[in-house]
């Protein structure tokens, strides 16, 4: 079971917490909010072992770290963030903020000196989806008098009677860890990382000195709080060699030069040191390498029927592959669908990226990433964030991970960046077993051809333009230029993949590395009536690219007509990294059979599901209150039942007149043996398989607790969205 403080720090640490919609109504603001706290000594030790690689060994204790994000890039640290939890309090007309111990906070221990206190003015329930500008106030241990104290939160009548608030104690001027003991490998050596986090306003002359020490050796650094210092991690590497085979300890410290009044949320962090050394003399296990590329078609993939030679580089790859015919995406968008492949689980099952049930992935449900780490592999994350923002939970079991750089505008070439970052840390942490998960958002709307490549699709003809934004597409003439821009996109993308993977090959990793490349979801460009990928979920989206290519490679491309699932994608990794059993996901399979060429594969699915959860903001803004529909469905390699509450949500709405017929569920049916496409509807005479499978998909749903309405408030949960993540997903198209 994951610690408590867990569950939020991933999140917390960012700029803006936002709060849940209608579950606190008006009347209910002002009374207590039941609160919890860390009350550990702040410069204790941490119990969490210490992760381990090559002649490390790991406890099966509880090995949950803190995650701290600097400027988009997530790690584990060797100390927790402490925060409370969000409360929507009154604001008095003077623009003051009551707040009283034990009712909205308690002290850690002795040493807090004060509180940091964010403040979102609002009116609405909605208040996730508001722009308001960020307050940040600091308020001293001094300024509480009998327990209770007064924060001018604004200088004159607020913009708003209430707040969302979360307050954070302020931490002391020092903070001390220390590793368990541990022995030292040959060529051993640990990498740490030191950083201020400062989501909040900045002190103008504060300083801290960092320490990291094994032995007689320290490595050192120093950091000011200035608002011109720039926010990011800083490496550094300690040689352990002349201590190889003895018993050893690291400890990192971070302290302030010296104690001034704190008027600032500055927070010194070292991320927990990774210790790594030559590999005991035992049979290798396999690196492995997970890249998505969002929102590709499978069918834009030469390899799988594509009509363009636009991926020869995933093509020359495929040769010495397992090529996956019939993979099929748990769910249409980005976040649903990683949560899926990362945890094993059906998509309502995590509810992530659910409005009504939290958007983030539940700390509880494992990750791969956390099975990898926890068999002694080396774990990091190179993404684009929006959609898939660490977050949003997604770090869980990722010493590092990174949500990239912040573009404006069109991500025209961020695929380059994004690999090149990936291969860096490749190319450092190559003598241990890795993990690594890489993802771009290059062949996602706005669709873009960057030069050089992908140029090779942008029509002079049509005014030289090589981006078009999805929401522009309002003919089928501008939806054919956006499919070739889109390709253009595919053909740049391949590209860069290529170069990371020639770089892979020529040091000699492919030999033992496993590679699997797959997409998220596709992309629709008109086929059923619309654009993107929020609206349906026929197979232009469901149906996804799966190439994987064990170490080594096969003698040629073997091509697997089974069905499969991407949310398989969980317990085949846990597989290849020799995760127990018993901590895989109990309804995910392994497909790592199919690789292989067994004779007699243990994989087995009659049938997948494909799920689309959508919110629609425009109405939630309008009604004030939320919306969300559902696409469910069920496949089989010949026949596929889908059922949907869009019709009768928009009535519900008012977008639709109440004369027109949306039954709470309207449902489809499909024979792909003779209807590939899914063009024409079986439901009201569906016959004896097609009916066999509509009930499967009703007492699925319903059994998992799912046959319903997200309506109103009654299923909403609070939100942790910062703004900056729902101006990313916006970006995106997402709203």
């Amino acid at each position: 079971m994951k610690s408590f403080l867990l569950r939020f720090v991933p999140f917390l640490a960012v700029g803006a917490l936002c709060f849940a919609w209608y579950a606190l109504r008006h009347s209910e603001v002002t009374e207590p909010k039941e609160v919890t706290s860390d009350t550990s000594d702040w410069s204790a030790p941490r119990e969490t072992p210490l992760p381990h690689f090559a002649a490390l060994t790991r406890p099966e204790a509880d090995t949950d770290t803190p995650v701290v994000e600097i400027q988009g890039d997530f790690r584990e640290t060797a100390w927790p963030v402490r925060e409370f939890a969000r409360q929507r309090l009154p604001l008095n007309s003077d623009g003051t903020l009551e707040l009283v111990e034990g009712e909205h906070f308690t002290w850690p221990d002795e040493q807090c000196t004060g509180l940091h206190v964010w403040v979102k003015p609002t009116n609405s329930p909605l208040s996730h989806t508001e722009h308001f500008p960020l307050e940040y106030r600091y308020i001293g241990r001094e300024a509480f008098q009998n327990g209770r104290g007064s924060l001018h939160a604004f200088p004159e009548a607020p913009p708003a009677p209430e707040a969302i608030v979360r307050l954070r104690p302020v931490p002391p001027p020092v903070h001390h860890w220390k590793s368990p003991e541990f022995v030292v490998p040959p060529d051993g050596k640990v990498t740490a990382a030191y950083g201020l986090l400062r989501d909040w306003a900045l002190a103008s002359d504060g300083k801290f000195i960092f320490e990291m020490r094994v032995g007689d050796e320290v490595v050192s650094g120093e950091l000011e709080s200035a608002a011109d210092v720039t926010d990011t991690w800083h490496e550094v590497m300690l040689d352990l060699k002349r201590y190889a085979g003895r018993p050893v300890q690291i400890e990192c410290e971070a302290r302030a030069e010296k104690e001034t009044p704190r008027q600032d949320s500055v927070q010194p962090f070292w991320s927990l040191p990774l210790v790594t050394g030559a590999p005991e003399p035992t049979e290798p296990r396999p690196n492995v390498v997970f890249i998505v590329l969002d929102t590709l078609r499978r069918d834009r993939v030469h390899t799988f029927g594509g009509l363009r030679e636009n991926s020869p580089d995933i093509d020359a790859f495929s040769n010495h592959a397992a090529i996956f015919q019939n993979a099929i995406s748990p769910a249409t968008w980005t976040t649903p669908s990683h949560a899926s492949m990362f945890t094993g689980a059906l998509s309502w099952q995590h509810g992530a990226g659910s409005w009504f049930r939290g958007f983030t992935l539940d700390p509880h449900w494992t990750t791969i990433a956390e099975l990898a780490r926890d068999q002694g592999y080396l774990t990091a994350a190179f993404t684009e964030g929006g959609s898939l923002s660490g977050r949003f939970g997604f770090t869980q079991g990722f010493q590092q991970y990174s949500d990239g750089p912040v573009f404006e505008g069109p991500r025209s070439g961020v695929a380059r960046l994004t690999l090149e970052e990936a291969w860096g840390w490749v190319h450092d942490k190559a003598a241990a077993p890795f993990f690594l998960f890489v993802q771009t958002y290059e062949i996602h709307a706005p669709y873009c051809s960057p030069a050089p490549l992908g140029v090779a699709y942008v029509n002079p003809e049509d005014g030289g333009s090589n981006c078009i934004e999805e929401e522009d597409i309002t003919d089928e003439e501008i939806g054919a230029r956006a499919s070739r821009l889109y390709d253009g996109g595919v053909l740049y993308t391949d590209g860069e993949l290529g170069q990371f993977l020639d770089r892979m090959d020529q040091s000699g990793l492919l030999d033992n590395t496993l590679v699997v490349i797959t997409s998220d979801h596709g992309e629709e460009f008109g086929e059923h009536g619309g654009y993107g990928h929020t609206t349906h979920i026929y197979p232009e989206l469901c149906h996804v690219p799966l190439i994987i290519r064990p170490p080594g490679g096969l003698e040629t491309g073997r091509r697997i007509e089974a069905l499969v699932t991407t949310r398989d994608l969980h317990a085949t990794l846990a597989e290849y990294v020799g995760a127990p059993p018993s901590r895989v996901h109990a309804d995910s399979q392994s497909f790592a059979s199919l690789v292989r060429g067994d004779a007699q594969p243990s994989y087995d699915r009659p049938y997948v599901f494909c799920h689309l959860p959508q919110r629609d903001q425009d109405a939630a803004l309008e009604t004030g209150r939320d919306h969300e529909y559902n696409y469910y469905s069920v496949i089989t390699p010949d026949l596929r039942y889908m059922i949907t509450d869009h019709f009768w949500t928009l009535k519900q709405i008012g977008a639709l007149p109440e004369s027109t017929e949306a039954d709470e569920w309207t449902e489809y049916a499909f024979d792909h043996r003779i209807d590939p496409d899914e063009r024409q509807n079986l439901a009201d005479e569906p016959g004896p398989e097609l009916s066999a499978l509509r009930t499967l998909l009703f007492e699925k749903i319903e059994s998992d607790g799912e046959l319903r309405h997200f309506f109103g408030s009654s299923e909403s949960r609070p939100l942790d969205v910062s703004e900056e993540s729902l101006q990313q997903m916006e970006a995106l198209g997402y709203f």
